[in-house]
């Protein structure tokens, strides 16, 4: 038995028409304007990887202090940068080096048994390692 179409249902037909155009503007704009608003919390990871980086390539080398490599990382919990180094000079010589001129510049040592220096939000490690190509590594990080 076929329908009538009776001016209630033609009405009602017309209601619900204009509800789901109205719906799907509503979502188009809503969802267009949140896609194209970023929501900025601080500088670019690349920009704190480079002042970071920075702060590691600008510290002072002590003497036969011979750079071999450098390594970044960029995580959701980290940026850090390491810079190793091949000596002949001991620990015990290089570590009173980093340590005056670190703490004479703001920095403040963390540890007693490391060489971990902390400013801000930003630290400084100096460690001691036993590698063919290289014996010290110097990372420098942002810490939150």
């Amino acid at each position: 038995m076929p329908v009538k179409n009776t001016s209630d249902q033609f009405n009602l037909y017309w209601v619900f028409c204009i509800i789901g155009i109205a719906g799907l503007l509503f979502s188009f704009f809503t969802d267009r304007t949140t896609k194209t608003k970023p929501v900025v919390t601080g500088p670019p990871d690349s920009e704190k990887l480079a002042f970071v980086d920075k702060t590691c390539s600008e510290l002072p080398k002590p003497e036969l202090f011979n750079f071999v490599e450098k390594s970044s990382l960029i995580s959701s919990f980290e940026i850090s940068v390491n810079y190793k180094f091949k000596t002949s000079r001991s620990f015990e010589e290089i570590a009173p080096i980093f340590a005056i001129w670190l703490s004479s510049n703001g920095w403040r040592r963390v540890s007693r048994d490391q060489l971990i220096f902390r400013q801000d939000k930003y630290e400084i490690t100096i460690e001691n390692v036993n590698f063919p190509n290289y014996n010290f590594i110097i990372n420098c990080a942002e810490i939150e």
